[in-house]
């Protein structure tokens, strides 16, 4: 219930809250691959753990490519609302419009998969046939449910009372978590097999146009094609 109204247009704005933040990710130096996953508490938000994360992990060198689908609009808020004054000075910010397409933050980066794939997370794991794809349809309390049945289960709970579903309905917590992480997963996967099929391709044009030009150094489908036009 909570939301600031836009004096000009009378729209309400909702002030949103992370419950949950899920990561998938693999480390260069042992290639194993890890999840992890916070929950919102009364101290920290889900979004301000995954910080403290990267910060620690800053401190024994390790820094990540941080991907999220359709993260400009959604997840990077989350991380730049929980940043410390300090922490937004050494954080660049590239915007186009209102969406947030790239970050840099102690030698992390940001980016927004949709940036590049501009369709759906169910319909990307089916087109690059993933092993473990966006879960679309799921069984809660022995009735089949849809992912949007799940995502607005209880809408009229309050935050801390859907928090607590942790507690009081462990079916339902377990499925949304799972929900979550494969959503990760998918991605994980789809982004693999995207930059390795765009890399493959550029390396068979020049292999030198692959030192100066790969998939991650640019923030859109777009900049990286003009990037690659640029040094043919």
């Amino acid at each position: 219930d909570k939301y600031n109204t836009i004096k000009a247009s009378g729209t309400k704005m909702y002030l949103l809250k992370d419950t949950i933040c899920c990561v998938y990710y693999e480390t260069l130096q042992t290639q194993n691959i890890k999840s992890i996953t916070y929950k919102t508490t009364n101290e920290k938000s889900s979004a301000r753990m995954f910080i403290d994360f990267l910060n620690k992990e800053n401190e024994n060198n390790r820094h990540y490519n941080i991907i999220a689908h359709n993260g400009g609009n959604f997840d990077f808020y989350f991380i730049i609302s929980c940043m410390t004054d300090l922490e937004l000075m050494e954080c660049q910010i590239q915007m186009r419009g209102i969406t947030i397409i790239g970050i840099n933050y102690r030698n992390n980066t940001f980016k927004d998969s949709y940036c590049f794939l501009t369709d759906s997370l169910s319909r990307l794991s089916n087109s690059f046939k993933v092993e473990q794809g966006k879960i679309t349809k799921m069984e809660l309390h022995g009735k089949n449910i849809s992912s949007s049945q799940l995502c607005f289960y209880k809408p009229e709970l309050s935050f801390d009372e859907f928090l607590d579903l942790e507690n009081n309905d462990k079916e339902f917590w377990n499925l949304y978590i799972k929900y979550c992480m494969y959503d990760c997963i998918a991605l994980f996967q789809i982004w693999r097999k995207f930059m390795d099929c765009v890399n493959g391709l550029i390396s068979k044009i020049n292999p030198y146009i692959l030192s100066k030009c790969p998939l991650m150094s640019c923030s859109t489908i777009g900049s990286h094609s003009k990037k690659i036009i640029v040094e043919i």
